[in-house]
Order: C-alpha cells, then structure tokens, then sequence
C-alpha cells in the first residue's frame, strides 16, 4: 500500500464504523458516544487532517443515511466533530510540551 493511500483508508474505515456506531447506538443506551473516541484516535494516528476528514464525514454521512434526514443541524455537528479531530492531532503532535510542560 502506498503512503497515500495509507491514509484515505484510515479515513474510510474510521468513517464507515462512526457511521454503522451511530446506528446502532441511537437506540441503546444514552450518553454512550463512540464516535468523537474514533474521531480522537483517527486525529492521534493519522495526524490533524485525518481526524479532521475522519470528524467531517462520520457526522455529514450519518445524518444523510439517517431515517430523519440531514437538517441544518448537520453542518454545526460536522464540523464540530471536525474541529474536535483536528485538535486531537495538533494536540497529540505537540504532547512533549504538553507533557513536559514547556
């Protein structure tokens, strides 16, 4: 596999599962959220623009397949969950100085 698909794939599964995550937890039981846990890890292992892209898409593909439709909610959710993804890999990137506090 080359490096650039490397993370287009790691972008399309993190998605896939946020999405089939999101179904089968609407249901189930409350305050239970594996989607911002998968957006966090796609952020820490593929960098800030993969959790970006992996935030951006869970959140825009599942309110389009949803039975009630994608409203003008969506765009708030994605790209919150996008910015959430996106501070993951900035934050991971730079956790010596976190960590060390410099």
């Amino acid at each position: 596999m080359s490096s650039k698909t490397r993370p287009l794939a790691l972008i399309a599964c993190l998605s896939a599962a946020n999405v089939a995550f999101r179904f089968v937890l609407a249901s189930g039981p409350p305050n239970i959220k594996p989607i911002a846990f998968l957006v966090i890890i796609g952020g820490i292992v593929g960098g800030p623009l993969v959790g970006f892209a992996v935030g951006l898409l869970s959140m825009a593909l599942s309110d389009l397949t949803s039975p009630f439709g994608a409203g003008v909610w969506t765009i708030g959710t994605s790209a919150g969950m996008a910015i959430v993804g996106l501070i993951a890999g900035l934050s991971w990137r730079s956790r010596r100085r976190l960590i060390v506090g410099e």
